[in-house]
Formats: structure tokens, sequence, C-alpha cells
């Protein structure tokens, strides 16, 4: 989120109101929970998302926003950042697919259409004892024939001698590496090498 452009317009759907907070094109979205309140969080989002919004950050996706971060996904902004609790990768797309629709045959589709849309997972472990979350592992969701989604680890977290967490890349170049390079940005790909 730190890497966001100045220049980027961003919606931000937060319940404390402060991620992006002072931020010249950041718009805060707040999750109102008064009844009394006749403007749904999805209505807004909409109206946001055909606005000609660039990029939409969800701190901790619910079932309210799930369609618009689907949308936001789909190709109505230029990207999302998007938090999801998950037990790994897999399970995080199917929990946001299942999140944005009642209906329960759906699911797998749009799950598969999400991995066609998002670049890169990072999972987090969980926090336990006030211990700070960290990165587990990058993964690149791949879509393969039949629909059938592979979860690529990109880099790993491993102990060394120390018990230092380190990240060890797996030998798997990222798809999205190519589609950078045709937008001129060019990144060193001896990163990747195992």
């Amino acid at each position: 989120v730190g890497e966001i452009p100045d220049e980027v317009r961003v919606a931000c759907i937060s319940d404390s109101g402060r991620l992006g907070a002072g931020r010249r094109g950041w718009l805060q979205v707040r999750r109102i929970a008064d009844p009394s309140d006749t403007l749904g969080l999805s209505d807004a989002l909409g109206v946001l998302l055909r606005g000609g919004l660039d990029m939409l950050v969800s701190q901790r996706c619910r079932h309210e926003d799930a369609a618009a971060v689907m949308d936001a996904f789909a190709g109505a902004t230029r990207g999302a950042i998007v938090s999801l609790w998950g037990i790994d990768s897999a399970h995080a797309l199917w929990r946001l697919a299942g999140l944005s629709t009642v209906a329960a045959g759906a699911i797998g589709a749009l799950t598969v259409s999400l991995a066609r849309s998002v670049d890169l997972l990072i999972r987090l472990n969980v926090g336990v004892n006030q211990e700070a979350m960290q990165v587990v592992e990058l993964i690149e969701p791949r879509v393969k024939a039949g629909d059938q989604i592979e979860h690529v680890a990109i880099f790993a977290a491993e102990r060394d001698a120390e018990k230092n967490t380190v990240f060890r890349p797996t030998g798997e170049e990222p798809g999205f590496i190519a589609a950078l390079a045709e937008q001129g940005i060019a990144v060193p790909t001896r990163m990747f090498k195992a």
C-alpha cells in the first residue's frame, strides 16, 4: 500500500479509517453499522467504481464489499489490494468467491475467474500472543487446462541457522513479469532463480 503513487485515485474500505489517511487522492469508505443509514456500502462502492476509480483497497474483506472487490479485480479499476482470512491461498480465493455470491453453484466458476485476475497472493501467519504477523509465502495462482487452479509458490519463508526468517526463491518466475515487460518495466529475473 505504501508503494501506491500519490496520483492514483484510491478508495479504501476500512473499519478504522486510518489506512491511507492524509494521502492525497485517497477516499476513506467506512463501514457504518447503523441500521438507519439508508446508503449501503455496495451502492457507494458501485458509484465510485463507475466514476473512474484507479484502485480499491479492502483492509479486511467482508460480505458487503466482496462484490465490489470482485468488480475491481474484473477490470473496473487498475488493481485491488485485499486482506482476507484463509487457511491457505486456495481457501482464500474460494472464500472471496463465496462471499460475493449466494449461489453455491457459481463459487467454482468465480474462483477460477479470480485466479485468472489475481497476480499474487501473499500468505501471512497468524500472530498469536501479540506476535507480529509475518509473510510465510508468495503464491501465484495459475489456471491450467480444464480450469484446474495451480497455486505456485514464488518465494517461501525458511529459518536460517540463526533462526532468522529468510525468503528462498522456488525457481518459478511469475507470469506478471512478462506483462510488466510489455509496459516497459524491466524487473531483474535473477531474484527468482533457486
